[in-house]
């Protein structure tokens, strides 16, 4: 097979339109045409094409990875899901490796900034901050030590929570002692990753700190 054209795109600079025996066969990087010394008249092999197919790919994916992690930090696994609309898992697997390299993705700082934020800005628990973490993708155990490592309580969470956002629940069932809004209350910080024991505990020093007032 012999390149009998190359031709410059239209829609990029970067980008040059190989016609192989007088057809169009495949488009490559420019970095790739000039560090291969492309030209008119060589001859190429399949086995050269998929090289250059190969090498282009995984230029233009490094360069939309780092697209898509100069507008919002992400996982590792987060970034995958992007790219992988576009590209093979061999091309994925390389740009995500060089982003990780270059230090633009870290699934163990990420997790332990969203689940801080996540601790100190929305008050979840545990429960629910694993599966936040393990939703964008995080490892299992990165998540687990991360948690492990959260400086978080969950009474006095807790106890944060029925004073402010949970107040007027809280002081309707300090009233009336329905269990229906016990349910609620108890259900609404479950969902926020609280289990029982720990709610339990934190809605008996609550009753405590009002009786004693």
């Amino acid at each position: 097979m012999q390149i009998t054209q190359i031709k410059r795109g239209k829609d990029g600079a970067e980008k040059f339109h190989l016609y192989i025996d007088g057809r169009y066969l495949l488009t490559v990087h420019e970095q790739v045409c000039l560090q291969q010394h492309l030209r008119v008249g060589q001859q190429v092999s399949g086995e050269d094409l998929d090289f250059l197919e190969q090498c282009s790919q995984e230029i233009w994916a490094k360069a939309q990875a780092l697209s898509h992690l100069s507008r919002r930090s992400m996982t590792a696994q987060q970034l995958r899901d992007k790219l992988e609309t576009h590209y093979s898992p061999e091309v994925v697997e390389a740009a995500v490796a060089r982003m990780t390299e270059l230090g633009y993705l870290n699934d163990g700082d990420y997790a332990a900034r969203l689940a801080r934020d996540m601790a100190r800005l929305r008050h979840f628990g545990s429960d629910r901050i694993r599966r936040e973490l393990l939703a964008r993708g995080i490892d299992r155990e990165t998540a687990e030590q991360t948690l492990e490592e959260l400086e978080s309580d969950p009474q006095q969470e807790i106890l944060s929570l029925l004073g402010s956002k949970l107040e007027r629940l809280a002081g309707e069932l300090m009233d009336s002692q329905d269990p229906k809004v016990r349910n609620r209350l108890f259900g609404r910080l479950a969902r926020m990753g609280y289990s029982f024991e720990e709610i339990r505990s934190a809605w008996e020093a609550y009753c405590e700190q009002a009786d004693a007032q």
